[in-house]
């Protein structure tokens, strides 16, 4: 029964709060990096010390520094 409850509570935090669901999201996308870099089998056949193509930027950040005075 407390179970039922807790997993309710959370159903209901998760719908209702949108700081909740970026936290999920940030969590998946952290758990999915994980288990491909554990399941890669290429890795050995990269080179040392070189990122994955799909860890490079794209583009640049959406917002730039401001300069220092």
């Amino acid at each position: 029964m407390v179970a039922i409850i807790g997993i309710a509570a959370t159903l209901l935090a998760y719908a209702i709060s949108p700081g909740v669901r970026h936290a999920v999201r940030h969590a998946e996308h952290g758990v999915k990096g994980v288990v491909n870099r554990v399941f890669d089998r290429d890795q050995k056949a990269r080179a040392p010390g070189r990122a994955p193509a799909h860890n490079t930027p794209s583009r640049p950040p959406a917002r730039a520094q401001p300069p220092s005075r």
